[in-house]
């Protein structure tokens, strides 16, 4: 994990990535750097770009995969996303991050059922993890195990009480008593 930095961290890596790329455009390093810092500045589109110019020219890049599936992700393009972190999943099956990524896409293109043991693992790993419990357990009601989503819903809310999804989470299930 990186330290913490200062506002100004990400436009003085944006300046200086581009002029490493000016210098020589076929630096893959500079590519998944510039990307990461676009992601740092929520500017997902054009990191996008730079971590696809990363991949085509280093194809095998870990670490370029799993931020193409995040930010695809992140963009709603859940099929890329799923695309890519399937990749990764074949090289690292025992990552939670890529496992993660994969099951929370998956659920957001209602492939609810082969999303269910990535979103399981996920939990028994970070049993803390809001976006996890939220996940397995929007999952486990889709798939009419009513009961066993009850639990991760209930451990979501207690993780993030003020979280918008938790507010939603509470209406649906508000509705479903009347």
């Amino acid at each position: 994990r990186r330290p913490p930095r200062s506002t100004l961290f990400p436009y003085t890596t944006l300046f200086r990535s581009e002029e490493s790329l000016q210098i020589n455009p076929n630096l893959a390093e500079t590519y998944y750097e510039l990307g990461i810092t676009y992601g740092e500045l929520g500017r997902f589109e054009e990191g996008l770009g730079s971590l696809q110019k990363a991949r085509e020219l280093n194809p095998n890049h870990f670490d370029t995969i799993l931020q193409l599936g995040k930010f695809n992700s992140i963009l709603g393009n859940y099929q890329e996303a799923v695309e890519n972190l399937n990749k990764l999943l074949k090289i690292a099956p025992d990552n939670n991050a890529v496992g993660f990524l994969f099951g929370k896409s998956l659920v957001e293109l209602n492939q609810f059922q082969k999303a269910l043991p990535h979103l399981e693992k996920a939990v028994k790993h970070e049993p803390n993890s809001f976006e996890a419990q939220f996940y397995l357990g929007i999952t486990l009601n889709r798939l009419d195990r009513m009961t066993d989503a009850i639990a991760p819903l209930q451990k979501a809310i207690q993780i993030e009480p003020g979280s918008f999804l938790t507010f939603k989470i509470g209406r649906a299930s508000c509705r479903e008593r009347v």
